[in-house]
């Protein structure tokens, strides 16, 4: 299995391949990596999601590089349009 890091450089440089944006943050205990579709898109894998995320416990070793292959698996997916007028997420005037 990959390491976590290099598992991290693939999630950011498809995200960029599809045009999303990632952010990581580590908040107390946690770390997230949250991937957000391009305005207007959705995540194939779910149809209704704009963002998706992987988040482990910090210094648990194994489930971060779970986490973040079960991330790449759902972009692999890749994006599908956002149909909803509506949407406050790709309309939000």
């Amino acid at each position: 299995m990959k390491t976590a890091t290099d598992l991290l450089k693939t999630v950011r440089a498809t995200a960029r391949q599809l045009g999303a944006t990632v952010d990581v943050a580590t908040i107390g205990k946690w770390t997230r990596v949250t991937v957000d579709a391009p305005r207007g898109n959705l995540w194939s894998c779910a149809g209704d999601l704009h963002c998706l995320f992987a988040e482990w416990r910090v210094g648990e070793k194994g489930y971060r590089e779970s986490s973040l292959a079960d991330l790449l698996d759902r972009m692999g997916h890749g994006l599908c349009d956002c149909d909803d007028e509506e949407c406050d997420t790709c309309h939000p005037e």
